[in-house]
């Protein structure tokens, strides 16, 4: 640089530049301080464009790209006049909420103080091939401040989302998709409208929440979107709404999570018309209707009894709004793998030989399940069927009738059949009824008939009526990043209630078996002890103490304990949870 003392003039030589890496900019031209305008040309070679990942962090990562053209920049230096063209190639990013990688081979671009405009921009998804989508647009600006965007990006095949459950509790899944994409606003207030129809193999998995307890303990991996910087001044947040028009068809799976832990899930295709509204950091929201043409329920006892039902057509789901609030409508059907007598039913019965013999022919065994209700905590009913046997008059028949009729034994009944695969001789089974007051899934409700006929068993032996046994099962997965990590424990447990129900001592006993952090198989017995005193009669305020045993991210068993107070209330919606209630 040099200065004319006597004109007031810096010069600029053409041979300035900045250098990174061997990407090259070059800069030349001088500034008149003596009128206070300029006149300078920037040239960029292969320039790399990495710096602007500060810029976008919030939404994209991972931003690559080299740039190559000129800028020229003239007039007052309070308000010069900026302009330019640019050859972008070879460019790259990631959108953080949909967790797909985009290509850009080349883009040109040309821009002055108003506005950056382009020719049409062909981007291509991660996926090998020609998958790619088409982009037009114009983003305005304020002397390169206050940008605005209007952007429309089509293709008949692109890849919209690719994450997992590690990356979205929202939701999450493989979707590619005919897509309309339009993008508008500021770039800290963005709307972004999108009409999509899945195509062939896109899975959309949506997660379902649970309650838990004092003395329940789980690990969460925690993933942070953006940047910290200790001195860094706080700045305005960043905004951004995305709509999503879908055409359900039944080139897509719909998997709804009823229970992570269990891997208990609703599979289904269907048709149906969706909006998704996703407002980041308040809500999400989901409206229409979706009607099931063919899918499962997929019963996994505890993780380890397997059933099956198919979803009969026509079942469906509708959303109103809160994504976990919607209104279900399922009936599915799980047919036995073997055909079945009704004899266990009657087996103490007396009979003449025609009836008898009729109760010991197997028939075709059908187990039907409803959902209605709610998504996040549906009521779920039974049956059982024989279509093929037509001895209405007989004793067995009249016998499962009489089942079919009372909800607590039918819902026993069925629960037995869906673990055992037989009948249970009605003396047999417990008369005690049963609450779906926290029940979600159909494994809550068969865990709850075998724990109910264990304590009517115990009672029965001992006379003591105000003890309670249950047994259970339960799958400990670690991190993915510790692949041979994985536990299974068994577990029985005691539950005493004492001073008319206000206080609760639970002793359990369980079995722990599984890999450790360092791949060699172990077991562990441990003993568990939980006490509670329901402060107020609802149990919403209760005191605790208890001591349990636990496995840490390696695998380790270790022992944690304490007293303390708790609060506990379930809510089904956003809504319910938002709003300010005294």
């Amino acid at each position: 640089v040099n200065y004319d003392l006597k004109k007031n003039i810096i010069r600029i030589d053409k041979s300035t530049s900045v250098n990174r890496n061997g990407d090259v900019a070059f800069i030349s031209g001088e500034v008149n301080l003596k009128d206070s305008t300029l006149q300078l040309k920037a040239t960029m070679n292969n320039t790399d464009i990495s710096f602007v990942n500060q810029f976008i962090a919030d939404y994209i990562q991972g931003l690559h790209g080299k740039v190559t053209g000129n800028v020229n920049v003239s007039g007052k230096l309070q308000d010069p006049v900026i302009s330019g063209s640019a050859t972008l190639k070879d460019a790259s990013l990631k959108v953080l909420l949909l967790g797909t990688t985009y290509k850009v081979p080349e883009a040109k671009l040309r821009f002055n103080n108003e506005k950056i405009e382009m020719d049409d921009v062909q981007i291509f998804d991660e996926r090998s091939g020609n998958f790619s989508g088409l982009v037009k647009g114009t983003i305005s600006h304020r002397s390169f401040s206050d940008f605005y965007l209007d952007l429309n990006m089509r293709s008949d095949d692109l890849l919209c989302l690719n994450t997992n459950e590690w990356s979205s509790e929202l939701f999450y899944g493989y979707v590619r998709a005919k897509v309309n994409v339009q993008i508008r606003g500021e770039l800290n207030d963005l709307n972004v409208d999108v009409d999509a129809k899945p195509l062939k193999g896109s899975t959309f998995y949506l997660p379902l929440g649970g309650a838990g307890n004092a003395s329940k303990f789980e690990f969460v991996k925690f993933i942070e979107i953006g940047r910290s910087q200790a001195d860094e001044e706080k700045k305005g947040n960043n905004y951004l709404r995305l709509t999503m028009n879908i055409e359900a068809t039944p080139e897509i799976e719909t998997v709804v999570v009823m229970d992570k832990n269990t891997g208990e899930e609703i599979r289904a295709k269907g048709n149906g018309d969706l909006k998704l509204v996703v407002d980041l950091g308040n809500s999400m929201e989901l409206y229409g209707n979706y009607v099931i043409t063919e899918g499962k329920y997929l019963f996994k006892f505890r993780g380890v009894v397997k059933r099956d039902f198919e979803i009969e057509e026509g079942s469906k789901i509708s959303w109103t709004g809160d994504a976990l609030a919607a209104n279900m409508n399922v009936s599915a059907i799980y047919e036995l793998k073997d055909p079945l007598a009704l004899y266990p039913l009657v087996s103490n019965t007396e009979m003449d030989d025609q009836d008898k013999q009729e109760a010991k022919r197997k028939y075709r065994t059908l187990v039907p399940l409803s959902l209605t209700g709610q998504l996040s905590s549906p009521t779920i009913k039974f049956d059982i069927m024989q279509p093929d046997n037509k001895s209405i008059g007989s004793t067995a028949y009249k016998r499962l009738q009489q089942i079919r009729n009372d909800e607590n034994e039918l819902f026993q009944q069925a629960g037995v059949l869906l673990l055992l695969g037989d009948f249970k001789a009605s003396e047999g089974v417990t008369q005690s009824t049963y609450s779906q007051g926290a029940v979600s899934t159909v494994s809550d409700l068969v865990a709850t008939a075998v724990s109910n006929e264990i304590t009517n068993q115990f009672q029965n032996l001992t006379g003591i009526k105000n003890v309670s046994v249950g047994v259970n099962y339960q799958t400990i997965s670690n991190d993915v990043n510790v692949a041979n990590t994985n536990r299974n424990q068994f577990s029985a447990n005691v539950s005493v209630n004492l001073l008319k129900n206000r206080v609760v001592v639970d002793y359990s006993s369980s079995v722990d078996v599984g890999k450790d952090a360092t791949g060699n198989t172990s077991s562990n017995f441990n003993g568990d002890f939980k006490a509670q005193f329901l402060i107020t009669n609802d149990g919403r305020f209760r005191a605790n103490a208890y001591r349990t045993n636990n496995v840490d991210i390696g695998g380790s068993p270790y022992t944690r304990g304490g007293v303390g107070l708790s609060y506990k209330k379930v809510f089904n919606s956003f809504s319910d949870l938002l709003s300010l209630k005294r």
